[in-house]
């Protein structure tokens, strides 16, 4: 036995043992490194629209948390969802103040209870600060091709971690639209708060507003209701305007509009460049979008917004030095304002029409002191439509989010996209597919093979 312990052959198993497990001590080793590593490092999101990754206005939000925020993410045990998983898990490993808690309602039933007293279904959460809560229901992350529980949490985290929400008064008592119950979803995932309100019972714009939300009023304000409206932009107020056209006057919303420089032109707008417009529709309007706060982001990534049936607004000249007037949107030199308005019989022009080009959404802001009035004027209520928004791939909604968030001041207005979960593939023509059959079949395995040999014959040979 002492022999063969100190056999040559011993003596190489043993080093080959040694190999061994030292190689499997640095496996081991390096395993528990890279699993120590966030996720965002080890695992690559190949998917179309970037399902697992957080954009950089999610990401802009979490990291500027001064507060812990705990969220739970409610599932029993086998039933989590892999895209919510890996969505909380990024969250986690985006900033030092959120917490990442599995919640399983069968192991403790009494959880959900303690905030909410629906039935939540599986991969639901509930997000938490020492401020306040909001729970999340799985049914509103989305539907089987669309994923919208990015947005949904984030607005979540930030409702539980602002200080204080605003308040925007929605007026009533004159006819005005309602908003849409998508419109209404959408405000809501912003934390902003829509109150309606009628301006006579009130007499004055409460002093809590954010903004003053005015949308398409069938029919004039009152004289009083004008000098409110006056007396609270002349303080520093804010006002977000959507009107349609109408063949009914106006004059006391005209002049208030007046005030700040700006009135509407008779009649509906034309598009007569093809570019600019919905094709076989010449007053559906796809404008141009000039450089604002409000419409940057929308630029920048390419989206266009849809205006029908839109109001020309035209800048009188008239008014004081101080207020300062942005074109948000406008139309092209070929467009034209037919004066006979919803009663037109031809989309051509005709004697009397009114040459372009219009504004069709404007900017007004004034500085005084220590205080600053915001008005966003958008000729068309239309653009609100569910129906007209989808053309658009939502584009409307975020320009109406994006103009409300100016008036407000949020600085982190939630506006995060839905992103697709439908599968993708990819196309790859016949002649391509043999080609790279051969190529993988044929050619790589044959020189492997020759490789071999060549090497074989040669060792051979010595």
């Amino acid at each position: 036995m002492k022999g063969k312990f100190g056999s040559k052959s011993f003596k190489i198993g043993s080093y080959t043992v040694l190999i061994c497990a030292v190689a499997l001590a640095i496996a081991v080793a390096v395993n528990f490194f890279v699993g120590a590593l966030p996720a965002s490092i080890t695992r690559i999101d190949m998917t179309s629209d970037s399902v697992y990754t957080l954009s950089d206005q999610t990401m802009q939000i979490i990291k500027a948390l001064d507060t812990p925020v705990t969220i739970n993410h409610i599932a029993q045990s086998g039933n989590e969802n892999s895209v919510v998983t890996e969505l909380l898990n990024r969250y986690e490993e985006g900033s030092s103040n959120i917490m990442i808690k599995r919640v399983d309602p069968v192991v403790s039933p009494n959880f959900v209870s303690e905030y909410t007293k629906d039935t939540l279904i599986d991969n639901s959460v509930i997000v938490v600060s020492d401020k306040r809560y909001q729970v999340v229901s799985f049914r509103d992350m989305g539907t089987t091709t669309s994923f919208t529980g990015e947005s949904a949490i984030t607005s979540a985290i930030d409702f539980v971690t602002k200080d204080d929400l605003p308040k925007v008064y929605n007026l009533t008592g004159h006819g005005e639209k309602s908003l849409t119950y998508d419109m209404s979803t959408s405000i809501a995932r912003e934390n902003v708060e829509v109150i309606d309100f009628n301006l006579m019972l009130t007499n004055g714009v409460p002093d809590d507003a954010a903004c003053l939300l005015v949308i398409a009023p069938a029919n004039d304000i009152s004289a009083d209701e004008k000098q409110y409206m006056l007396d609270y932009l002349d303080d520093g107020g804010r006002m977000l305007l959507l009107t349609n056209y109408t063949a009914t006057p106006q004059p006391n919303l005209q002049e208030l509009l007046a005030d700040y420089g700006v009135r509407g032109e008779t009649g509906i707008i034309i598009e007569g460049d093809e570019s600019m417009r919905l094709a076989a529709y010449q007053h559906y309007l796809l404008p141009k979008m000039n450089y604002h706060d409000i419409t940057n982001p929308l630029r920048d990534n390419g989206y266009h917004i849809f205006l029908p049936s839109a109001q020309g607004i035209v800048q009188t000249g008239d008014v004081r030095k101080t207020v300062n007037i942005t074109p948000l949107a406008s139309t092209s030199d070929k467009a034209y304002s037919k004066i006979k308005g919803y009663d037109l019989k031809t989309y051509e022009y005709e004697d009397g029409d009114i040459m372009g080009p219009f504004d069709v959404a404007v900017a007004i802001n004034e500085k005084f002191s220590d205080k600053e009035t915001k008005i966003v004027w958008i000729s068309t209520a239309l653009l609100l439509e569910s129906e007209i928004d989808s053309f658009v791939y939502g584009s409307n909604t975020d320009f109406f989010l994006n103009s409300l968030g100016w008036m407000c001041e949020t600085q982190n207005s939630v506006t995060v996209r839905a992103k697709s979960i439908s599968s993708g593939y990819i196309a790859v023509p016949s002649t391509h597919a043999r080609r790279w059959s051969i190529l993988l079949i044929g050619v790589i395995p044959i020189a492997f093979i020759l490789t071999g040999a060549v090497i074989w014959y040669r060792r051979r040979r010595r």
